[in-house]
């Protein structure tokens, strides 16, 4: 099974499992047809110090940190490109603090995801 040249992940049929990268390939030579709107983060890992395109370029640390005490405005969610639920949490205040406490746990296990669904890990 081949890997995705777009963000790694294994490739069915020609097709990627996770960003729906599409690779075609001609008589001359390969050529890869991108039709999704994902990020290319292959190319250059925008600070990400594990050299693993699969994680998110957002440290674990300023996330747990601004969801500690900024949490209740949601500034968290913004930065690691949640806007949605960010101004959700900003109304809210948090869902009453109960979003920003679940949030605080989910981020220190491990299982906290930005806004390209990459978990927040570094």
């Amino acid at each position: 099974m081949s890997k995705c040249q777009n963000c790694g992940a294994p490739m069915e049929d020609g097709i990627c499992t996770y960003c729906n990268y599409k690779e075609s390939i001609s008589n001359e030579s390969a050529t890869i047809v991108n039709n999704s709107y994902q990020t290319n983060y292959n190319t250059s890992n925008y600070g990400n110090t594990h050299g693993n395109s699969n994680v998110s370029p957002k440290g674990k640390w300023p996330t747990f940190a601004l969801c500690l005490f900024l949490g209740v405005f949601g500034f968290h969610r913004f930065y690691v490109g949640k806007i949605g639920t960010g101004i959700l949490y900003f109304f809210t205040a948090g869902f009453c603090g109960f979003g920003v406490l679940v949030d605080c746990v989910v981020i220190l296990a491990g299982a906290f995801k930005d806004g390209n669904g990459l978990p927040v890990v570094q």
